[in-house]
């Protein structure tokens, strides 16, 4: 049975039908007011606590959001390169331009002949800005920053128009990787986020344009695939009363990690068969890098596991398992493949944050919801403070270096442009 977690809030004020469009008014000027004058970062956690007495006003919030953290993220150096990892920008900015000189039918083409990076609906939007609004760089580069992130808060507000507020706050700093998806790896991360909006629209709100949504995913980056076959596993059996039960669905988890596992083997095979060392290569890795891997998979397992087994649950929670064991059986039995699982392991990772999130709302009380958030929003600035000093993020470079700004909002980034 799917929960809408239409729980009672906390401390929600009891309102006559005047008064709440009166604070619905208000709350919307609040959010918009709030985003221009302060870090958006600190401005969803301020509203998140907001949100705990009072409803938040759709569109308010996700408009005024989703600029001022499009500007956040738009103010920066590209190209860059920090810790281990490098700016994917520049490359995207090359296909932008490269996409001037077709036409529809042609980026739809090149995708069939050249399907790896020539996703046609990535492209498509790249053509759109271009022959709709005579788009150049900088206006590429604001646009896909502002879609991204209209995407994610719409997303949210699908899974749980109660909780959006709050489920931000779990993104951003509960799971690691969440920025970083944002800051450069946009196509596999556009891809996440349009899934993320199906399986609202589709589980949550009981829509038929999610599946759609989900399904046309891998046309954003061909990675997804794996994601829309497990969403189909999910909902084959769960049709066949498999996921009645919590042993049955154990059971239908453990054999779908074992045929994906077993499909991913095959796959190795024949790529050894034909010598394709550039590719094999990628199942290759160091003692220490595979003794890490082990330790992620096995308390992955435990976590979720025990989440499963000893608190309530409902299917949405039970859809997300089924998005994490067929990654953690690849990574067990391929524990050196780093350029293959983490692909799917880091998209997949900031979900984490929002299952076990949604495992506290459907088992424990939500009186403690204020505490809750503090800690986490404390604990994961604490996180991406040490990141940031350490220059082993790409927080460093986001609002012109001044991502622990807390004035940072609208207002002072447009006069900074």
């Amino acid at each position: 049975m799917l929960t809408n977690l239409n729980l009672a809030k906390p401390y929600v004020l009891s309102l006559s039908k005047s008064q709440k469009l009166d604070y619905g008014f208000v709350s919307g000027l609040f959010c918009i007011a709030v985003f221009f004058l302060v870090n958006p970062f600190l401005a969803i956690f301020i509203i998140a606590i907001v949100s705990l007495y009072t409803d938040i006003p759709k569109w308010p919030y996700i408009i005024s959001a989703s600029l001022s953290f499009a500007l956040f993220f738009y103010s920066r150096e590209y190209g860059v390169v920090w810790a281990a990892s490098s700016d994917d920008i520049p490359n995207y900015l090359i296909y932008f331009h490269s996409d001037d000189y077709l036409s529809i039918n042609d980026i739809f083409l090149r995708f069939f002949s050249f399907p790896s990076g020539t996703e046609p609906l990535w492209h498509l939007l790249c053509w759109l800005l271009i022959n709709l609004f005579n788009a150049g760089s900088n206006d590429f580069l604001f646009s896909y920053y502002l879609i991204l992130f209209v995407c994610l808060f719409t997303g949210f507000r699908y899974l749980s128009e109660k909780y959006f507020a709050l489920f931000v706050i779990i993104f951003f700093f509960l799971t690691p990787a969440s920025i970083d998806g944002l800051f450069h790896i946009w196509r596999q991360e556009l891809a996440l986020l349009i899934y993320l909006i199906g399986i609202g629209v589709a589980m949550v709100k009981r829509k038929k344009i999610g599946f759609i949504l989900i399904y046309i995913t891998p046309l954003f980056h061909l990675s997804f695939i794996f994601f829309v076959f497990l969403f189909f596993c999910f909902n084959f059996y769960k049709n066949k009363k498999i996921t009645n039960t919590k042993f049955k669905y154990f059971i239908f988890l453990m054999s779908v990690s074992a045929l994906v596992s077993l499909f991913y083997f095959t796959g190795i095979t024949i790529l050894e068969s034909t010598g394709v060392s550039a590719i094999t290569g990628y199942f290759e890795g160091t003692t220490e890098s595979k003794i890490r891997v082990f330790i992620v998979v096995i308390v992955n397992a435990a976590i979720l596991l025990y989440s499963f087994f000893k608190l309530n649950t409902d299917d949405l929670n039970k859809f997300f398992l089924v998005l994490f064991f067929p990654i953690l059986g690849i990574m067990f039995v391929f524990p050196g493949s780093d350029s293959i699982y983490q692909r799917l392991y880091v998209a997949i990772l900031p979900i984490l944050g929002i299952y076990l999130f949604r495992c506290y709302l459907l088992n424990y009380p939500s009186k403690y919801m204020g505490l809750l958030m503090l800690v986490i929003f404390l604990s994961g600035s604490v996180r991406l403070y040490f990141a940031y000093i350490t220059k082993l993020s790409c927080t460093q470079f986001l609002a012109h270096g001044h991502f622990f700004d807390p004035s940072m909002g609208m207002i002072k980034l447009l006069i900074n442009l």
